[in-house]
């Protein structure tokens, strides 16, 4: 049973917002009304279930969601910060204030993106050291051509006559040569690894060749993998025309 004094309760973004009344009606001032308020919020918190966001056992609990969640899902920060609230919400531990919570979903989202570069470089220099050094020359661009290497192998097919589809097949056997279907990517999430390749086709030679390192070779490795994908699907479909 909650005390007489405390009126109405608002739970909303970790606050707990109360209005004390005394027994003449009155709201308590000064240093009573701060203790009322602290008792007041324990004694809610307690008698409805709701754990502090401090709590070292929740919180745990929420970081290994919020990590397994970055990790596994290629969403942006308002996706992730939504899913924080959401989760949460559903375990009744009260919500901290927004910038912390940012803060928190930030960092996840850093050590999500940090592990998947490490582990798509990884991958690639163990099967070829040579491989990420392959990968960088495709940003060069040819003497007395216009484009680098990866844009001119990232253009479609615009035709599907005789010659398009003998230029097609050039264009599998110029990326297969990378050899890069013999990189193991088994344990990375499909559609994080998919919007890496995303990320790193929509970039410029030059934004990916200033690319620090292990990101600029995750990204090349993965562009590449899926282009190797596109050019035989397109290739096969320009021998059906």
């Amino acid at each position: 049973m909650l005390p007489d004094h405390i009126g109405d309760l608002l739970l909303e973004s970790g606050d707990l917002i109360i209005e004390f009344r005394d027994s003449r009606g009155e709201q308590p001032q000064g240093e009573d009304c701060g203790r009322c308020r602290r008792a007041g919020r324990r004694e809610i918190r307690d008698s409805y279930g709701y754990h502090p966001y401090e709590d070292p056992e929740w919180g745990r609990r929420f970081r290994t969601f919020l990590h397994r969640r970055a990790w596994t899902h290629a969403e942006g920060p308002v996706g992730l910060f939504n899913q924080a609230v959401c989760w949460l919400r559903r375990n009744r531990v009260l919500l901290p204030g927004v910038s912390v919570l940012a803060r928190q979903v930030s960092a996840a989202r850093a050590i999500a993106e940090k592990r998947l570069h490490a582990t798509v470089a990884r991958a690639a220099v163990r099967v070829d050291r040579e491989l990420p050094g392959q990968l960088v020359a495709t940003l060069v661009t040819p003497e007395g051509k216009r484009f680098s290497e990866l844009e001119r192998l990232r253009r479609p097919l615009t035709r599907t006559t005789g010659t398009a589809f003998a230029r097609a097949l050039e264009r599998v056997d110029e990326i297969g040569a990378f050899g890069l279907g013999r990189v193991k990517l088994n344990k990375i999430p499909p559609n994080r690894l998919a919007a890496l390749a995303r990320y790193g086709l929509g970039s410029k030679a030059a934004g990916l060749e200033q690319a620090a390192e292990p990101k600029r070779t995750a990204m090349l490795t993965a562009a590449m993998r899926h282009l190797e994908a596109k050019a035989i699907d397109e290739a096969w479909t320009c021998s059906r025309s």
